[in-house]
This record gives structure tokens, sequence and C-alpha cells, in this order.
């Protein structure tokens, strides 16, 4: 009896596809700080979006604390969508904390 579900092995390529959608979520937020000096990531998340739609290829999440407007440091949550080649497509804030 054959199994349905392909393991996907880690490999240098999928490595460098997740850290370079990482960085490129990780710029977006930063590009929209008054300081992006303070910006400090809590938590990255990661996961296939299972949409056929190419522009939400890949999502990911990123809980992270940096200054607001007043100085003060706020943690927001920020989700992504991705293309398959990691570029972001979209940027929203998500439903969760």
């Amino acid at each position: 009896e054959s199994s349905h579900i392909t393991e996907l092995m880690p490999e240098a390529s999928v490595t460098v596809a997740h850290d370079s959608r990482r960085n490129n979520a990780t710029r977006a937020i930063k590009d929209g700080l008054k300081d992006p000096a303070s910006y400090q990531e809590i938590d990255y998340r990661e996961f296939f979006a299972n949409s056929s739609d190419p522009k939400r290829y890949y999502q990911a999440s990123i809980r992270f604390k940096a200054k607001d407007a007043t100085g003060a440091y706020a943690v927001q949550r920020l989700c992504f969508h991705f293309t398959r080649e990691g570029v972001v497509t979209e940027t929203f804030l998500c439903d969760y904390r």
C-alpha cells in the first residue's frame, strides 16, 4: 500500500527560499516603521496558502515589537502573502495574536 503523503526533505534551496520570504516580509515591516532600528521579531510562522491564486502561494505571519509614533514599544502581528518566488504581494493585519 503506497502513501499519498510526500515528505518534504530539508534542502538548501528550500532554506534559501524560506529565508528570502522572511527577509522580504521583515523589510516590508521595517519600511513602514518610523524607527526601523527598534524592530524586534518575536515570532515568525510560514505555511502554504492552499490557494489557486498565484499571488497567495505562501502565507506568513510575523509578531514583532517596535516603537510607535509616541516612542513607546507596541506589539503587533502582520500577515503576508507571497508568490511562489517569494515576492510579497499583500500585507495585512492578522486576526489573531
